[in-house]
């Protein structure tokens, strides 16, 4: 169904897309699929996606700027860079200590931490 709705964007090609946990309750293979699909559809179509998720590293993944909100307020923004690798932010600290262990070294290896 979600690999539907994406083919559906991707023909009706509008300007905003607001993705709202589009890669909640599904395996890890399609959800990198979905979101590879997303980026793609944000570069091909110079798209606007708005992507909302409690996955701080699925955010560092698709974006080019994030948001961190708490009580309907935003509390931090800027880059992945700025807001992942130069936080003292609390609400941010606790979204970092959410991502497991085991995915915790790759995130980091891949972050922006490592092309400092």
């Amino acid at each position: 169904m979600q690999r539907m709705l994406l083919a559906r964007i991707f023909a009706l090609r509008p300007k905003v897309l607001i993705a709202d946990e589009a890669t909640s309750m599904v395996d890890a293979c399609v959800r990198a699929n979905i979101l590879d699909y997303l980026r793609k559809l944000k570069d091909e179509l110079k798209m606007t996606v708005v992507f909302v998720t409690h996955d701080i590293g699925l955010a560092n993944y698709v974006s080019d700027r994030i948001f961190i909100m708490h009580d309907g307020k935003i509390v931090n923004q800027g880059t992945p860079a700025e807001v992942l690798d130069h936080t003292t932010e609390p609400n941010t600290l606790r979204l970092l200590d959410d991502i497991p262990e085991v995915h915790k070294t790759e995130w980091i290896k891949n972050s922006h931490r490592s092309k400092k």
